[in-house]
């Protein structure tokens, strides 16, 4: 479980920024488009 633990630690945070970086993109392209 540990192991597993941290894993998920170092992963989630990396997913969340790359998911958060593209909405971002999204936002700002759809603000550039309009």
């Amino acid at each position: 479980l540990g192991c597993v633990f941290v894993i998920i630690v170092f992963v989630l945070p990396d997913g969340i920024l790359s998911i958060y970086a593209r909405l971002k993109g999204l936002f700002k392209g759809r603000r550039r488009a309009q």
